[in-house]
């Protein structure tokens, strides 16, 4: 489920917004300041912001290539401002698109699935100081590559492809190892995830006793 995170201050607008979004089946997380939309880009995984221009706290347009400095997330500008030199601002300062007050939430629905993908050609993911390149098989911390097997890699890929589900120790063994052998390495399971948390940390594979494995946010 993509997870979009909308910094907007009028309630009407975000409630509209939200209920859409909602309704096609995406999780939707609403500020209304800047400082809280920084707070909460550095804890969670987002897969696109909606930003309105005009905040309690400052310009929006300009929190743009803050928020890339923490994760490579397209942002869509939200604002009333249409002019062509408005329109060019809000590209220098980083957003990948642009909506103009009042817009069609369709439009809107499109424009998210447009930037997400444009933005992540190579199925490149972010969490915390991790950069997963589903791809290449590759994760880096702090541009150090960090090695991992490629079942290691597997496990990793399919909760954070997941991200805020939890995925059952059954599914994670039937797509790894593949159903017929999954009960027999059943316990090998463990020893993979005790190796994975070394490597990548120890908080980064959350357990749910009795149900499987997620990644925290």
């Amino acid at each position: 489920m993509m997870h979009i995170l909308i910094v907007e201050d009028t309630h009407d607008i975000w409630q509209a917004m939200k209920e859409y979004l909602t309704a096609s089946g995406y999780n939707v997380t609403r500020v209304t300041t800047l400082a809280d939309c920084y707070k909460v880009i550095r804890k969670e995984h987002f897969d696109c912001v909606i930003m309105d221009r005009m905040l309690p706290d400052g310009d929006g347009a300009q929190a743009c290539n803050e928020i890339k400095s923490y994760k490579n997330i397209p942002v869509i500008m939200a604002t009333a401002k249409g002019q062509l030199e408005d329109k060019v601002q809000w590209f220098e300062y980083g957003a990948d698109d642009y909506l103009t007050k009042p817009f069609d939430l369709k439009e809107l629905e499109l424009r998210i699935v447009a930037v997400t993908k444009r933005n992540d050609p190579s199925e490149i993911m972010y969490w915390k100081e991790l950069k997963i390149d589903l791809e290449k098989k590759e994760i880096y911390r702090k541009d150090k590559l960090v090695h991992l097997t490629n079942k290691e890699f597997l496990i990793v890929a399919l909760l954070l492809t997941n991200h805020g589900n939890t995925i059952s120790r059954t599914t994670l063994l039937e797509e790894v190892w593949g159903s017929d052998a999954a009960w027999e390495n059943d316990s090998k399971l463990d020893v993979y995830i005790s190796t994975i948390r070394r490597k990548l940390g120890k908080d980064f594979i959350q357990t749910e006793k009795g149900v499987g494995y997620r990644i925290s946010i």
